[in-house]
C-alpha cells in the first residue's frame, strides 16, 4: 500500500480489508489499524466481513476462497484493473515446499507468480505481487526505517496450519543444518522450476478451453460461460510429458484450483486409451471425455467456484 501511495504518478487506489471474523477483538483491531493507516494517507478504505466455520480443517483454503471472492467483487464494482497483494519471497518458498510435501508433479511445484490471472466464475481477476522478490525480513527493515507500523496476525503462529509448521519448523531446521546457503539453494530450485515451466508453457500455449458447446441453451445466464471444451486431437499430438503438463494447466485454469496427481493420472490414462468417461473433480467440477472432445462442466452451485491473501485494489 505504501509503495503504491508513494508512486509517481500515483495510481488510483482503494484499500480493501477482508475481515474473516476468526480472532474476535484482534480482528477488529486489525481492521481499525488499516482504516487509520488509509485515513492518514487519504486512501478510500472498504471493510468487508466474511463468515467462516472456524474448524481448522481446510480453514486456510476456505478463507482464501472467500477473500478472493470478495476482492473480485470489489474490483469489478470499482472498475479496478488489478489487485495488489503483499506476498513476498518467503511466502513463495513456503508455498513451493507445501506443494512438494503434499505431493505434486513438476507442473504443480511452481510457486507464487509475480502476476497471475485467476478465473473466479463470472469474472477473471488479475493479481499482482510487487514484493515477491523481497524477503520477509527485508520488508520489515524497510517499514522500520520508514517508521511505518504493521500488524502481526497471531494465527501465523498456530501450528495446526501446514504453512506455519513449514515456516517455524521445517525452514529453521534446514537453515540450522545447512546454513543460509541451504535456503538460498531452495530458492534457486524454485526459480529453476519457474524457468522450466515458462519454457514448457511456450510449447503448450496453443491449447486452451473453447467456449462451452450449447451452454447458452442448456444453462442459466450465470453459468453459460463457465467451463469449456477442447478437442482430444491437439492434446494427443504433443509429447506425453507436455501432455501431462498441459492437462494440469487446463484443469487448473478451468476450475481455479490445481488438480491432484491421481486425478491427472486417471484422466490422462483414459484419454490415451481412447475411452469415453466422466470424472468428478474437486469442488464439484465434472470433466467429461467424449470421442473427440473434453468438456469441463461447472459445479451445480456455481457460486462455490474456487478462487487465494490480498491487500488492495488499484488501477495500475
Amino acid at each position: 500500500l505504501e509503495f503504491a501511495h508513494r508512486a509517481r504518478p500515483r495510481p488510483q487506489i482503494t484499500a480493501v480489508h477482508v475481515d474473516h471474523g476468526l480472532r474476535d477483538a484482534e480482528s477488529d483491531a486489525d481492521a481499525g489499524f488499516c482504516a487509520r493507516l488509509c485515513a492518514d494517507r487519504g486512501i478510500p478504505f472498504i471493510r468487508r466481513r466474511v463468515h467462516l466455520d472456524p474448524d481448522p480443517s481446510g480453514l486456510e483454503a476456505r478463507a482464501r476462497t472467500a477473500r478472493y471472492g470478495v476482492l473480485a467483487e470489489e474490483a469489478a464494482r470499482l472498475g479496478a484493473k488489478c489487485v495488489l497483494t503483499g506476498h513476498h519471497a518467503d511466502d513463495h518458498l513456503e508455498t513451493l515446499l507445501m506443494r512438494w510435501l503434499r505431493g505434486t508433479a513438476l507442473e504443480g511445484l511452481a510457486g507464487l507468480k509475480p502476476k497471475v490471472r485467476l478465473s473466479l466464475g463470472a469474472r477473471d481477476l488479475v493479481v499482482v505481487r510487487p514484493l515477491i522478490d523481497m524477503r520477509r525480513e527485508e520488508v520489515h527493515q524497510i517499514l522500520t526505517r520508514q517508521g511505518i507500523p504493521w500488524r502481526e496476525d497471531s494465527s501465523n503462529k498456530d501450528e495446526r496450519f501446514t504453512r506455519n509448521r513449514v515456516r517455524h519448523g521445517l525452514l529453521p531446521t534446514v537453515e540450522a543444518a545447512c546454513g543460509e546457503g541451504g535456503l538460498r539453494n531452495l530458492r534457486a530450485f524454485s526459480q529453476a522450476v519457474e524457468g522450466l515451466e515458462s519454457d514448457l508453457a511456450s510449447h503448450t500455449a496453443h491449447l486452451h478451453w473453447d467456449p462451452p458447446l450449447h451452454a447458452a441453451a442448456l444453462r442459466s445466464v450465470d453459468t453459460a460461460h463457465v467451463g469449456g471444451t477442447i478437442r482430444r486431437g491437439p492434446l494427443l499430438a504433443i509429447p506425453r510429458p507436455l501432455r501431462r503438463r498441459a492437462l494440469w494447466r487446463l484443469l487448473s485454469e478451468g476450475t481455479g484450483v490445481g488438480p491432484r496427481k491421481e486425478h491427472v493420472d486417471s484422466v490422462l490414462a483414459s484419454l490415451e486409451r481412447g475411452r469415453c468417461k466422466r470424472f468428478a473433480l474437486p469442488k464439484g467440477w465434472i470433466l467429461q471425455l467424449r470421442s473427440s472432445t473434453l468438456h469441463l462442466l461447472p459445479p451445480s452451485d456455481h457460486h462455490a467456484l474456487p478462487c487465494n491473501s490480498a491487500a488492495f485494489t488499484a488501477d495500475h
